[in-house]
């Protein structure tokens, strides 16, 4: 900056420096390196969203957090929280859309070529037929477009839109967000009838109802045949919210749609929510079951009592499934215990997930045959983690008896390759048919051994646990929480239905080595919770000298606590979290040390020929000033030193 004559004679001003031992300064003639590209996203952030989200969420809960995946702001660090008692958020929410749609309905140009030049996803909503004509011509011109999103309750609309879909030069990912009740059955047929006529460049297709079925709704075998007829298509999702009744697919022929999906030249993964009909569900798992390249079947809030055998034939016989989903779907007696021996010996599968699955306890003839299954499904589980080594993921739910926690803990030793468990642990027989709880009892009862204390101390492979804790009065809670401490290799915990949150604070000492920690509450008692927020600081306090954590969530019950905190009933909980907030945002910052020290060397380098620059140091000593630095300055300041290395540092790796 040049002097002006005043001050000619006058030594330079000092430069207002952040901290003053590192000078901050970047010359317009000199052009920096790149922007780091933000962080790689860790185990958390990819196998769930950054939104706690409970088994059935309610449409509003409240999440506390620090350092969720992908937070906006500058150069990769977390952004300044939203006050928590404010920090509600919707589950299950159709994208706002970030294209051209986010113009006004009536505005000209929203989908020409100039427009969505370098845009690779648009969003099709409250679009006029001169929009959807616009949008046809710029699909039939090469783009960066490979992701469309139609948000609608117009059925002519979204017929519009796949008019358009369809002249694609690219193949494309659809997802369809449709906001009315599911339209008739002769509608929307009319509607797929333009993807039946010709093979639409449709890589995946989703649909998702987001109004509940409030009676019943019927959906055409045309509709998937449609589909099918596109011999790019990889993923089909059909999903309609729980409501009174679910969506009924009509089967013209059977047959017909066994052999499109097993012939199909592309098809990979096929995923269904809330979807009704025996002979469709029968259809779709003999076509998987002859399938050579399906590789996913997904079933949510789905009946399958009446399809055992399909679905035990799809798992023995298709030899290129990787991941099988049954999450909240009712069976039958047995079928859960022969699935799980199907799989002993399968080459691929490497993602289970059956945590929610029902089986059924009433109406049997034998309470025992309720006991057998009941306290067995461990052992089945355990012989499959001895018997395949492909498994990676695994989510289950059963009972803490002495013979399941006797053969999880032989499993666990041996399988070395699973890398994510979620597991219910059940304790308390109530939580079963009336009818059993007396017979059930002494099962639950039995389980205070301190074999549950050493369940997970073998594994040497864990990187994940989620845990749902059974609530229990008699020390189980703890024990579990022993158990996973003693397991060293595992970076992301999270720990659901917690009736004592003191369990979770007297284990921090043993966990410090978590990266990632997800707390989840029951419904908190007025008269606990004044201890509850005390607690919630004393967590705070204890993870003031913890180096390892990165990220940190508390939700309470989205059915209980939300109003609560409306009114202002949980006091000053929301310091507690800010305070855990700067302890993870600084965490973050030091384990950049290396990259930032890096920079830091090409900063001097650049700037060697300022006034009061420093002089080029070795990456070790710059390594140490950054460190430093992070650890004795306030967070703003951290954040400004990190802000003013970071377009010199070259990226990296996640450390």
């Amino acid at each position: 900056m040049k002097r002006s004559a005043s001050d000619a004679g006058l030594p330079p001003a000092p430069r207002q420096l952040h901290p003053p031992a590192i000078p901050i300064l970047n010359p317009p003639a000199i052009q920096p390196p790149p922007p780091p590209a933000p962080l790689p996203p860790t185990m958390a952030t990819t196998q769930r969203s950054p939104v706690a989200i409970w088994p059935q969420p309610h449409p509003a809960f409240f999440t506390f957090s620090s350092n969720q995946a992908n937070p906006p702001g500058p150069r990769d660090l977390p952004a300044t929280p939203v006050p928590a008692s404010q920090d509600m958020r919707v589950a299950n929410r159709p994208p706002s859309g970030n294209s051209s749609s986010a113009s006004l309905p009536s505005s000209p140009g929203r989908y020409t070529r100039n427009q969505v030049a370098e845009q690779t996803q648009l969003t099709v909503k409250l679009a006029t037929p001169a929009d959807l004509s616009e949008l046809a011509d710029t699909l039939r011109q090469p783009t960066k477009v490979s992701k469309i999103i139609i948000v609608t309750c117009d059925p002519q609309e979204l017929k519009g839109a796949f008019d358009a879909i369809r002249t694609s030069l690219s193949v494309l990912d659809v997802e369809v967000y449709f906001q009315g009740q599911m339209p008739e059955q002769r509608v929307l047929n009319n509607v797929f009838s333009c993807l039946h006529e010709q093979q639409a460049p449709i890589k995946s297709f989703q649909w998702v109802s987001t109004e509940p079925c409030m009676k019943p709704q019927h959906i055409d075998q045309f509709i998937f045949d449609a589909l099918l007829a596109s011999q790019l298509l990889e993923k089909i999702h059909f999903s309609v919210p729980r409501g009174n009744h679910a969506a009924s697919v009509i089967i013209n022929n059977p047959d017909r749609l066994t052999l499109c999906v097993a012939k199909h030249q592309s098809l990979r993964s096929l995923s269904f929510k809330q979807i009704d009909g025996r002979e469709f569900i029968d259809a779709i798992l003999q076509g998987v079951a002859r399938s050579p390249i399906i590789e996913e079947i997904h079933f949510n809030q789905t009946n399958l009592t009446q399809n055992t055998t399909a679905l035990q034939s799809s798992v023995s016989n298709n030899k290129q499934l990787r991941s099988i989903s049954i999450k909240d779907c009712q069976l039958e007696l047995g079928s859960m215990s022969e699935i799980l021996k199907r799989m002993q010996d399968h080459p691929t599968l490497e993602w289970l997930d059956f945590r929610t699955a029902r089986i059924p306890f009433e109406g049997l003839r034998l309470i025992s045959e309720h006991m057998g299954e009941l306290r067995s499904i461990g052992e089945p589980i355990a012989e499959l983690l001895l018997t395949n080594s492909q498994i990676k993921t695994l989510h289950f739910r059963c009972t803490l008896s002495p013979a399941n926690i006797a053969s999880l803990t032989v499993g666990l030793a041996a399988n070395t390759h699973l890398t994510s468990l979620i597991m219910d642990a059940i304790q308390d027989a109530t939580s079963y048919s009336t009818q059993i709880t007396t017979a059930l009892a002494h099962v639950t009862e039995t389980n205070t051994s301190k074999d549950l204390e050493n369940m997970f101390e073998a594994n040497k492979g864990l990187r994940e646990i989620v845990i749902e804790l059974p609530g229990s009065q008699n020390g189980t809670d703890n024990q579990l929480l022993k158990a996973i401490a003693k397991c060293p290799s595992i970076k992301s915990l999270t720990i659901e239905n917690i009736l004592n949150i003191q369990l979770v604070s007297d284990v921090l000492a043993d966990i410090a080595h978590i990266k990632h920690l997800n707390l989840k509450m029951r419904a908190i008692d007025i008269g606990k919770r004044a201890a509850f927020i005390q607690t919630v600081h004393q967590i705070a306090n204890n993870l003031s000298q913890n180096k390892n954590l990165l990220s940190f969530s508390l939700t309470l019950h989205p059915m209980a606590d939300q109003h609560k905190m409306l009114r202002g009933e949980f006091g000053d909980l929301d310091k507690a979290i800010l305070r855990i907030q700067d302890i993870t945002t600084h965490n973050r910052l030091r384990i950049k040390n290396i990259q930032a020290a890096m920079g830091m060397s090409i900063m001097q380098e650049l700037q060697q020929h300022e006034p009061r620059a420093l002089p080029i140091l070795p990456v070790e000593i710059n390594q140490m000033l950054f460190e430093a630095a992070i650890e004795n300055l306030s967070l703003e300041d951290a954040k400004r030193v990190y802000e003013a290395i970071s377009p010199f540092m070259h990226p990296a790796s996640n450390q």
